[in-house]
Formats: C-alpha cells, sequence, structure tokens
C-alpha cells in the first residue's frame, strides 16, 4: 500500500489507456474533453507527447489521436498520442507510487504513479501537471487533476 492509493483506495478510476513512443500511459478520463482521429493537419497548438517526453524518434505504432484536455481556465490544449488502446478501470488500491528518488523527475513529465493492467506496466499521466512548464495558466499555480491532487496531499502528510 502506497500514500497515493490510500488517498483513492475506495474509489473506481475510470483511466484512457494510450500509447506514445512505445510506451503505454494512462489518464484520468475526466481531464479529457473529447477524442479525435489525428487528421495529419500540422497545428502549432497540438503538443505531441512523444516530442515532451523525449520520445520524437520512436516509431509510430497505430494511429494517432488527438485529446483535447480541460484546463479549468477554459482555454483547452490538444495533446497527440499514437495510439489509442482502451478505456479501463481501477481501483485505487492498484495505484502505486514513484520510490522517492525518481518521483521529482517523474513529476517533471507529469507522471505521478504507476499501474499494471493485465501484468505490463502503464504510467499514470497527469496533463494538466504536464501542462505546467508549456504555457501559463493566468499566472499561478495550475490545476491539477483530482487523483494527483488527493495523492499529492496523503504523500505530504504521510512525510
Amino acid at each position: 500500500m502506497n500514500a497515493a492509493s490510500d488517498a483513492v483506495d475506495g474509489a473506481r478510476l475510470v483511466l484512457m489507456r494510450f500509447s506514445a513512443g512505445g510506451v503505454v500511459f494512462c489518464a484520468d478520463a475526466d481531464q479529457i474533453e473529447s477524442v479525435a482521429v489525428f487528421d495529419r493537419t500540422v497545428s502549432d497548438e497540438l503538443v505531441w507527447l512523444r516530442d515532451e517526453l523525449g520520445c520524437a524518434g520512436a516509431p509510430v505504432n497505430g494511429s494517432p489521436v488527438v485529446f483535447t484536455i480541460k484546463t479549468g481556465t477554459g482555454l483547452p490544449y490538444r495533446v497527440v498520442v499514437d495510439w489509442m488502446l482502451d478505456v479501463c478501470e481501477v481501483a485505487g488500491k492498484e495505484i502505486r507510487s514513484f520510490p522517492p528518488l525518481v518521483e521529482p523527475f517523474a513529476m517533471e513529465q507529469g507522471l505521478w504513479g504507476v499501474i499494471f493492467p493485465g501484468g505490463r506496466i502503464a504510467f499514470l499521466i497527469d496533463f494538466l501537471l504536464l501542462e505546467r512548464g508549456k504555457r501559463s495558466l493566468g499566472g499561478g499555480e495550475p490545476s491539477r487533476s483530482r487523483l494527483f491532487a488527493a495523492g499529492r496531499e496523503a504523500v505530504s502528510a504521510g512525510s
């Protein structure tokens, strides 16, 4: 058991599972306003997740899709991922935190935990946390997903 999962232990979480740069990720479905097939239109407003995570050279395995991310500011942004895998539901107790040694580095990339659906690792990504370095959200701290906030509060309380 870990602090992040303790905070949401009784919850069932709905996650969007997808890949980028050959890595599987999950995001809170509540952060995603819409999903659309990538139409190959180049736009400065698109954030390529593979580029943000340093996987720009990895082959695309699948059909890219665009997630429109809710930000709470009325200014959603769009993220391109390589492939939408599925929507899954997990219990909060299935979430594992990163070890303290790597947690600060993971957080810089918007990653806050891992799950193991079907025995394979999937990194939990908070798009609002990832966005922090990409654009200003009105000059203050960015809003974060309810799961990220609950996990951080539990980790802080446990320290």
